[in-house]
């Protein structure tokens, strides 16, 4: 897959808006520049746009490298995709939406309902009746919270392990006991800190929304239906991405890595080196940086010294997602997927089952697995062989959904995709450190704004917004310093 490239501008001319990294933010961002009817250039150092939102098709199979679907509530990607005209595109997962959780040798279904929550053995009676009590616990929530804490005190102990740290791994990739609990779930860490329980926020929280929607709208039928459930798109995640890179056209450049950011005339000055070895200036009188935070950070060492180092205590995590397909029969596995707890005898995060959820992701009468490793739980679990990674994926399908469904069908497909630097770790203190960058951009150069999945979430919502979010506050600045 590629993307649109453009011609070199003048080194006399001035853009705008430009923009360092063409991943979900920084297309977000570009397009919505352009459509503010600003000059702009958006230069990705990679040879394809997208990041990690990569979709390949491969022997009949339809594999994501990256996000596999979107939620219903991802208000920014539904805006993008009709902004691209994909809004027909998007598929929503079907039924039944089970997910299961892999602990005590068995996958254990999670609840959907009431009912389910009551009688299933996802969680055992002891730790049913210790959720159930959260409202009457006492405590107040601590900026230094990391998740397991938060979790155990607010849910017990049963909960924390069982249920939140596969849910963390699913995620994050990450540890429990390491991310913040207002770091990784600001909302959850709120609930407790304004009404001295998670429930007793979530319940308050709810009726606000309600009560606002319904003095909002003029009549119930101007409101608009929320959409639920998991969404992709008919030819895979990175048909947003790609549509996003075409519109843009020439306003794209790509195997174009900026090395250096200087302030000149007012604005600033890019220095690009081509893949080919040829370099180029480019004179912007806004920056928008998109990038990772480690590209990040060696852009604004010169502009912002040593308030520029949180950014190196960002981490990231690796991760290798395996793959594999085959033969497929009435009995294959029915739902999502499986969280696999800590402890567990299969070297594996999760698993994901796409073919059962939306069409198109493989030859007729077969079906695929999507098997996770790696992260902060095994992160010697990337460097595996292919060989390797494959038969322990074979393994882990097997084990997890053996005793509810027939998976011992043969393999005949098997992709394996690595990805070094894969997630953001939302430990401790992130998100106030990434704040304390952001402020100080904001008042030594305030024509620079930072986008990304470090910022605010990691889900790919959350960086599109971040992208969108840059680039309505530089043009509304632009729009300012021309009146």
């Amino acid at each position: 897959m590629s993307s649109p490239s453009s011609s070199s501008p003048s080194s006399s001319s001035s853009l705008d808006i430009a923009v360092i990294g063409g991943g979900i933010a920084g297309l977000s961002a570009a397009w919505t520049a352009h459509k503010r009817g600003d000059d702009v250039r958006l230069f990705e150092a990679g040879a394809t746009v997208g990041g990690k939102i990569q979709s390949e098709r491969t022997d009949g199979y339809l594999i994501e490298h990256g996000p596999h679907s979107f939620l219903g509530s991802a208000d920014t990607l539904w805006q993008l995709l009709e902004d691209m005209g994909l809004s027909e595109a998007a598929m929503k997962g079907r039924p039944p939406n089970w997910r299961y959780v892999y602990r005590g040798g068995k996958a254990r279904r999670l609840p959907v309902g009431l009912w389910s929550a009551i009688s299933g053995d996802w969680l055992s009676f002891s730790g049913k009746i210790r959720a159930l009590v959260e409202p009457f616990i006492g405590g107040a929530a601590e900026l230094d919270d990391d998740l397991l804490t938060f979790m155990t005190r607010r849910f017990g102990a049963d909960v924390a392990q069982h249920l939140v740290s596969p849910m963390v791994t699913g995620i994050y990739a990450g540890d429990a006991a390491v991310l913040g609990a207002r770091d990784a779930f600001p909302k959850l860490w709120r609930f407790e800190h304004e009404s001295g329980s998670v429930i007793r926020g979530a319940v308050a929280s709810r009726r606000a929304a309600k009560k606002a929607a319904a003095e909002g709208a003029d009549s119930a039928s101007q409101q608009t239906p929320k959409r639920r459930g998991l969404f992709s798109l008919q030819d895979g995640m990175a048909q947003l991405p790609r549509a996003m890179a075409a519109k843009l056209g020439g306003r794209v450049t790509t195997s174009a890595n900026v090395t250096q950011l200087t302030r000149q005339d007012g604005g600033w000055l890019l220095s690009v080196t081509r893949a080919d070895g040829a370099t180029e200036s480019v004179h912007a009188r806004r920056v928008i940086i998109a990038a990772p935070p480690a590209a990040t950070l060696g852009l604004l060492t010169d502009i912002l010294g040593p308030d520029a180092a949180p950014l190196a205590r960002a981490k990231t995590c690796a991760m290798a997602m395996v793959h594999i397909g085959g033969p497929t029969t009435a009995a294959a596995p029915q739902g999502f997927g499986a969280l696999v707890a800590s402890g567990e005898d299969v070297r594996a995060l999760g698993i994901l089952l796409p073919t059962r959820l939306f069409p198109g992701r493989a030859p007729a009468d077969h079906g695929s697995a999507a098997v996770f490793f790696g992260g902060a739980r095994d992160p010697e679990a990337v460097h595996l062989s292919d060989e390797t990674l494959v038969e322990l994926a074979t393994k882990a399908r097997a084990k997890v959904f053996g005793p509810i469904a027939d998976t011992s069908g043969a393999i005949t497909f098997s992709r394996v995709i690595r990805w070094p630097s894969a997630i953001v770790q939302y430990e401790v203190g992130h998100r106030a450190r990434m704040a304390a960058v952001v402020e100080t951009l904001a008042e030594r150069a305030p024509t620079l704004r930072l986008a990304g999945a470090h910022l605010d979430g990691v889900s790919m919502n959350d960086a599109a917004a971040s992208g969108v979010a840059a680039a309505m506050e530089l043009a509304d600045d632009l729009s300012a310093g021309a009146a």
